[in-house]
């Protein structure tokens, strides 16, 4: 996976938000994608590894775009 804000960045994000969702993205890996069958999977996986502080807008945002960028990246 990308390792930027780049594809999260926006102006009206605080800092907190943008370190949140590195923090998603390093947790997530590209054997951890392909072993899911779905996307749901991902996200239970995610969301037994992440701290709970971090919120579920964030961890399903940050997944969808990492889960679209390998399959896309697959076709």
């Amino acid at each position: 996976m990308k390792n930027s804000f780049e594809k999260f960045y926006n102006s009206d994000k605080s800092i907190r938000v943008m370190a949140l969702e590195q923090d998603v993205e390093d947790a997530i890996t590209t054997d951890m994608i392909s072993g899911c069958d779905h996307f749901d999977e991902l996200l239970s996986l995610l969301d037994e590894k992440l701290p709970e502080y971090i919120g579920y807008t964030i961890i399903a945002d940050v997944a969808s775009e990492c889960w679209n960028e390998y399959w896309s990246a697959k076709v």
